[in-house]
């Protein structure tokens, strides 16, 4: 079978454990939707602390010690969502630097409250499938998109 590819191109975000959030501040928490899609997580500034793993919907990471950590996910994952609740860790989650090739069902509500999030990103995300963009960056206080293509986005949505 050939290869998926959101495997050739993941989507990749920075956390600062540190930052406060829900988890202690050796883990993160992410608000996803998905099945068995893959998780590859690495340190920053010291590649070789990496580790993989297959995760479902809503996945924590705990990680070896607190500190920036880059994260790759690929497969079948289909949203990121920041309630913006209690509970979060939307403060950790500090950087988009590659959307990648999945294919997203819903931006609604996806980084609500992520209050630190740099979107440097240069690749646009696969919104074609998206219903909705609703509220997706509401209370980012402090977003920033440096050397982002934000205004390249196809935000036409299609017909349903």
């Amino acid at each position: 079978p050939a290869p998926t590819q959101a495997q050739d191109a993941p989507f990749i975000t920075i956390w600062d454990t540190e930052n406060s959030g829900a988890t202690p501040d050796d883990q993160i928490k992410i608000p996803g939707t998905g099945t068995d899609y893959r998780v590859v997580w690495e340190e920053v500034g010291n590649t070789s602390n990496t580790d993989t793993l297959t995760a479902t919907d809503v996945a924590t990471i705990t990680f070896p010690s607190p500190g920036r950590y880059r994260v790759k996910i690929s497969g079948d994952f289909t949203r990121i969502h920041f309630a913006g609740g209690e509970g979060e860790d939307q403060d950790t989650i500090v950087e988009v630097t590659q959307w990648g090739d999945i294919q997203w069902s819903t931006m609604d509500r996806a980084f609500f409250g992520a209050s630190n999030l740099d979107i440097s990103a240069s690749d646009t995300p696969d919104l074609s499938g998206v219903t909705s963009m609703r509220r997706m960056f509401e209370g980012a206080t402090s977003l920033t998109a440096s050397g982002s293509s934000i205004g390249q986005w196809d935000v036409s949505m299609s017909p349903t």
